[in-house]
């Protein structure tokens, strides 16, 4: 009886110690999409695509700048293998982010950089 008592209290115990024991899942912060986490995420695409989304330059990175398709090509690369970083990066938003950025550089004037 004592056995089958401590036996019965060592389950409960390392059971609730366990339980205790365990880190909370993640959970991740919504995205900041006011007019200012909107700009910071664009920031992200200056390094290849300019600063204002116009280009630089390079004719294998297309401006971003006057764009209406935007959304439409980052769903479509979220899509592909993960061979471009461009897949790669698609895959880190989410669809609001892939609007909001959209919106963002379509309304960004198009042409000189």
């Amino acid at each position: 009886m004592n056995v089958r008592r401590l036996a019965t209290g060592a389950v409960l115990f390392f059971g609730a110690l366990a339980t205790w024991a365990v880190e909370p899942s993640a959970s991740f912060a919504a995205p900041n999409l006011s007019p200012e986490g909107v700009r910071a995420l664009a920031a992200t695409c200056a390094p290849c695509h300019g600063p204002s989304g116009r280009g630089t330059g390079v004719a294998e990175v297309p401006p971003l700048a006057g764009r209406r398709d935007l959304g439409v090509q980052l769903r479509a690369l979220r899509e592909r293998p993960p061979a471009t970083l461009m897949a790669q990066l698609s895959r880190g938003l989410t669809d609001s982010e892939i609007e909001a950025l959209s919106r963002h550089f379509a309304s960004q004037p198009a042409g000189a950089r």
